[in-house]
């Protein structure tokens, strides 16, 4: 059985209207920055019913592995989702 332990971190979202406002300009979600500074150089995983286009370009572009998983927010995260989310995280 692989060995799934791994450390939780609770991201904290710093208060930087200037970055934020520039970030919306770019047409990226205001977490992506602050994920792919916290993920550093782990693998991680992103599920938000928010992501765009521009935040899986920008977390391609500085970071290595990562899932950036859209869910639908009026299902939620179905039985497929945990599966794919399960599947990602045994090969990661």
């Amino acid at each position: 059985m692989a060995d799934l332990s791994m450390t939780w971190t609770v991201a904290t979202w710093p208060d930087d209207p200037d970055t934020e406002n520039a970030d919306a300009r770019q047409g990226l979600h205001w977490k992506t920055r602050g994920l792919v500074a916290l993920a550093g150089t782990r693998p991680f995983a992103w599920v938000d019913d928010e992501i765009s286009e521009r935040d899986r370009a920008r977390v391609t572009e500085h970071h290595g592995k990562s899932l950036l998983f859209k869910v639908n927010p009026r299902h939620g995260l179905t039985d497929a989702g945990y599966l794919e989310l399960d599947a990602w995280l045994r090969a990661n």
